[in-house]
């Protein structure tokens, strides 16, 4: 009997967590859900996309001049223009528009917090969550948007272009937000419940398998058949949401 009752207190805990961990899943997936509708309501009243907008200082006042606007936050709801090319770019000479593209959803209303706008150091990768860019429900992770237009890396799959989301937690190298911080059977299960369950594929992919970016994610650097590595249970993932807006 004692045995039995061990049993289930061991089942219950396990059961527990598996719950648990299902819930922070689908509080993902609701945030992806938020930022993608704020983004296309921002596109239907601005006709253009956060912090790529031209023209944002008319409507929120200016954080600087020039160049100068890549590093000032600002007072009040001051901001800075992006370029207007329909992409969002942290190396447009006079913004950083990935984090730009926060404060000018939290001006227009659509997203709650408080977005510096700027990169947190002299790189433009310099993520903090909460700070310059959403925090998640997973601790340390968030949410930074960019754009992957004539970017080539090694550890990318497919040449897909587009605007995209970084889903993942702060890369101490380099301080962008792809750092991991999934199992590879959370970020497949991620990827079943909104693509097509695959790696390399689709509007959710993962980094190749051996590259410097996540390298235990996937099981081959090949696009059309990299699976996620349901055979590790340790953190190996961080996630691309592409072709978005």
């Amino acid at each position: 009997m004692v045995i039995v009752i061990i049993g289930l207190i061991v089942a219950g805990v396990v059961g527990g967590q598996s719950l648990v961990q299902q819930a922070k899943l689908r509080s993902v997936l609701k945030e992806f859900n938020d930022y993608t509708v704020a983004t296309n309501t921002f596109k239907l009243e601005y006709n253009n996309l956060p912090g790529d907008m031209p023209n944002a200082v008319d409507y929120w006042g200016q954080a600087a001049a020039g160049a100068s606007c890549k590093t000032t936050i600002g007072s009040g709801t001051q901001t800075c223009n992006g370029d207007g090319n329909k992409r969002i770019s942290q190396y447009y000479a006079n913004s950083n528009e990935s984090f730009r593209y926060w404060q000018h959803l939290l001006m227009a209303g659509l997203v709650s917090g408080e977005y510096t706008g700027i990169a947190n150091s002299a790189n433009v990768n310099d993520v903090v969550f909460g700070l310059n860019a959403p925090e998640s429900v997973f601790s340390g992770a968030g949410w930074v948007a960019s754009s992957n237009f004539g970017y080539i890396d090694g550890n990318w799959f497919g040449g897909n272009k587009s605007n995209i989301f970084y889903y993942g937690a702060k890369d101490g190298s380099n301080g962008s937000a792809q750092a991991p911080l999934l199992t590879p059977s959370q970020a497949y299960s991620l990827d079943n419940k909104i693509d097509d369950g695959m790696a390399g594929l689709g509007s959710l992919i993962t980094w190749k398998q051996g590259g410097a970016v996540n390298p235990n994610c996937a099981t081959t650097n090949v696009e059309e058949t990299a699976q996620y590595d349901i055979s590790r249970s340790t953190v190996e993932c961080s996630l691309v949401f592409r072709n978005m807006f």
